[in-house]
């Protein structure tokens, strides 16, 4: 299943849209390292991940607000590389179920 969203850098500012794999296998949610760079949003931290296959990866992750169905959340995301699908990981789609 795919969920259309819109990332920004912070609550206000320019967003993009962004067509994400719902993925509740993953914790965190991947965009690509371009369109992030473009909002302007700057490498936070790096972590060493594992992809389902066992096989660990190192990215660079940030917070960053995504927008969808009327609510904003911020969450925070992997840098995605070349090859790199674009998921929405479970704590972000958490937070999206969350009703204030």
């Amino acid at each position: 299943m795919y969920l259309n969203a819109a990332i920004s850098r912070g609550r206000r500012g320019p967003r993009r849209s962004v067509r994400l794999l719902v993925d509740t296998g993953a914790w965190c949610s991947m965009v690509s390292r371009s369109l992030l760079q473009r909002l302007g949003v700057k490498p936070q931290w790096r972590e060493t991940l594992v992809v389902a296959d066992g096989r660990p990866m190192e990215r660079y992750l940030a917070e960053v607000v995504i927008h969808c169905r009327g609510m904003s959340r911020t969450t925070p995301v992997v840098f995605a590389e070349r090859g790199d699908d674009t998921v929405l990981g479970a704590y972000t789609l958490e937070g999206l179920t969350r009703v204030d």
